[in-house]
Formats: structure tokens, sequence, C-alpha cells
């Protein structure tokens, strides 16, 4: 009917809806993930998870270097050679972008934690092996932060910044990545109980105890250049679990012998390791 006939039918003027800049870069985001997951071929998907993870590797020096702040989408796009357009193919935003590197951070600590636990022959007796796989974890966490200085960086920038970096929408997947970090120390520390290694106690709660208390050593290494031996995080990380380990009733005959056995078995990897070098 031509406008403004009402013989038969009501005319409904059409109207504009108005899209914000975001509304449209989250609907490009979701068209190409759907198109991602349903059409593309394994070849697509492959080249798509190799550019997601070159993205996040950038991302990570950028921050490394110059703190979140640093970060822009359009720097890191730049950076790459890519339109700001083309990197909301695969980021939706900054924070779906920290959140995607502090999961990944979370996933591959917890696989290094699984292959330091397999690896690294217990003692017969129950009670040394609970408290030498404690000693691992807690070894492990420093190693990690000494070797990879970044990635223990992003994640106390992401727990000191008062603001909420990642986005409640990704909160599950997050929590689910630090979850099965977490669920380790509470694995073994429940292990420990059970030998009766260590008194009664919420494992949970003295798992968080331990992690979060490991966190704040390894901050100490940034003040290191003020005084090299005082502010050495492996000598504090030392001071710390023995003092709780004993603190939640282990023998400390048992904890110092383990951390012994642990220092043994390090330093004759590094012995294999130097003769293996060209």
């Amino acid at each position: 009917h031509r406008r403004g006939d009402c013989r038969s039918h009501l005319w409904v003027p059409r109207t504009r809806v108005a899209i914000s800049l975001d509304q449209k870069v989250n609907m490009v985001y979701k068209i190409n993930t759907v198109y991602q997951m349903t059409q593309a071929s394994p070849h697509i998907k492959h080249k798509r998870l190799k550019r997601k993870q070159e993205i996040q590797s950038r991302a990570m020096q950028m921050i490394s270097a110059d703190g979140i702040e640093a970060l822009t989408m359009q720097k890191l796009a730049a950076g790459l050679g890519l339109t700001a357009g083309a990197l909301y193919r695969y980021f939706r935003s900054k924070a779906e972008l920290i959140s995607g590197l502090e999961g990944q951070l979370l996933r591959d600590m917890s696989e290094g934690l699984s292959q330091a636990l397999e690896s690294a022959p217990p003692p017969p007796d129950a009670k040394d092996a609970s408290l030498f796989r404690l000693w691992i974890c807690a070894s492990f966490y420093l190693q990690e932060s000494s070797e990879h200085p970044e990635h223990a960086g992003l994640l106390a920038m992401l727990l000191a910044d008062p603001r909420h970096l990642v986005e409640d929408q990704d909160l599950p997947g997050v929590s689910a990545d630090f979850i099965g970090l977490f669920g380790q120390l509470v694995k073994q520390l429940s292990a420990a109980e059970a030998c009766t290694a260590l008194s009664p106690g919420d494992a949970q709660r003295r798992a968080l105890v331990f992690w979060s208390s490991l966190q704040g050593v390894c901050s100490l290494r940034k003040l290191r250049r003020v005084d090299a031996d005082f502010f050495d995080p492996s000598r504090a990380g030392s001071d710390l679990i023995r003092s709780l380990l004993q603190g939640w009733g282990a023998d400390p005959e048992r904890v110092q012998a383990q951390e012994t056995r642990l220092g043994t078995l390090k330093k004759s990897a590094l012995k294999i390791v130097d003769k293996e070098a060209p």
C-alpha cells in the first residue's frame, strides 16, 4: 500500500535503530566465531588458532615491556601488520584478549606442574613422598617465575589492579583454568593429610595460603637490585614453605630432608644437561 493509505492496513513508518561501535564489533566477532566453529575447514581452523597465538604472544610482549595500560587494540594491530577491524575477528575486546592470556598462562602452568610431579621420582615412604611433592609444587612455581618473568608479571598485574580487567562473561573460563592449577595443590595437601604427614585441616584454605604466599614471594624479584641476597625469592620461598608445612603439623626433619632431596635431584639434572650440551 502507498504511504498513508490506511484503508485496509495500518501503515507503520520505518525506523532506524542506532547501533554503537561496540555492538558492531561484537556482531562481527560473533558472526566470524559461528562461521569458524561450524563451517570452516580444519586447515582454516588451524590457521585461525595460529593467528590467535601470534596475537597473544605479541600482546604479552607489549604488556611485559610497558604494562597493561600500553596495550591497545590499535597498537597491537599495527604491530602485527593488521587493521584494527581484522583484529576484532579474533578477540571482541581488550578484556577478552587479557582473559585469554590469563587462561593460557594458567593452563600452561597446570600442565607444567603435572609434568614436574610425574617426572621426579618420590621416596618410598608415603609421608616423605607427600612432602616431597609439595616441595616440587613450590619449586615449580618459583622456577616458573624466574624463567618466565613476563608470565609472573602479567599475573601479578591482574591481581594487583583494582579494576576488573576480565569481563563477567569470560570469568567462567578463567575460573576453570585457575581451578585446574589450584586443584593440584589441593590434591597434594589432601594426600599429605591422609597419610598423616600433615595434621587435619582444610586443604582448600591451605592451598590458597600456599599459592598466594608464593605469589607474594615472586614479587620480591624486582627488589633484588637493592639487595640481591636478602630479596632472593628462592631463599624466601624455602623459608616460607618450611614454615607453612611445619605449622601444619609436618615433622621438621622430614621437611628438611625432602627439601634437600629435591635440591640434590635438581643439581643432578643440571649436570646431565651440562654433559649433553655441545
